[in-house]
């Protein structure tokens, strides 16, 4: 779920997408420590721009599901991602 909000005064930030995220996915392996596990997440985030040249997007997720080998706390996950558009 997400809403994009413009500021077409702002120079550096002309849209604000804040969103709400529930992901779910099913595995399967051959070892039994780990048959047909669930994973799921909720993750919150906010999307950032100029509407030309560069989307910074930051977010933090809670894994709700089975818990993986790599998490098996279940820590919050926080995620950075930069997409710039180098040229016209």
């Amino acid at each position: 779920m997400n809403r994009m909000f413009s500021s077409p005064s702002n120079r550096w930030i002309k849209t604000l997408e804040p969103y709400l995220l529930f992901e779910e996915a099913r595995t399967w392996f051959h070892e039994s420590a780990y048959r047909d596990q669930t994973l799921r997440s909720t993750s919150l985030g906010v999307r950032f721009g100029d509407q030309r040249y560069y989307s910074l997007d930051l977010s933090v997720s809670k894994p709700q599901g089975d818990r993986s080998p790599q998490n098996p706390a279940r820590k919050l996950r926080y995620g950075l991602a930069l997409t710039y558009q180098f040229g016209k």
